[in-house]
């Protein structure tokens, strides 16, 4: 379902405004995500967004970002619509044992942080959409 969301549905959906909140969580998690192997591999950012990442420069880099995150939203906004406009949602036992596997993959000590820094206002409608 998601493939086919991807494939034939985002490219004719126009999202307006873009929530900044949603967009400075995925530029971040893009950046911390390249700093991160940077680190690793014991070189400086820039250095290492130029020569492992591929990129001509940082703002080539922040480019790639901010389109990233458009991606990344717009597919979650469009997600969470059909699902409202459907009326689909997960149970609360459904809900919270998706969210504690979801928070143990992604190293969260429990599903309360999963959901205060995610910023999650829908929490059933994000967790619908993780489970496609």
């Amino acid at each position: 379902f998601r493939i086919q969301v991807k494939e034939k549905l985002l490219p004719a959906c126009t999202i307006e405004n873009y929530p900044e909140n949603e967009m400075n969580q995925e530029r971040q998690a893009m950046t911390e995500y390249y700093e991160m192997y940077a680190a690793y591999y014991g070189m400086d950012f820039e250095s290492f967004v130029i020569y492992m990442g591929g990129f001509s420069s940082v703002e080539e880099f922040n480019e790639y970002c901010e389109e990233y995150a458009k991606s990344a939203v717009k597919e979650r906004l469009v997600l969470a619509e059909i699902f409202k406009k459907e009326d689909l949602t997960l149970s609360e036992d459904e809900y919270r044992n998706r969210a504690w596997e979801y928070a143990q993959e992604y190293g969260y000590p429990d599903v309360e942080s999963f959901e205060q820094e995610n910023g999650i206002e829908t929490k059933k409608n994000f967790m619908n959409i993780l489970t496609l």
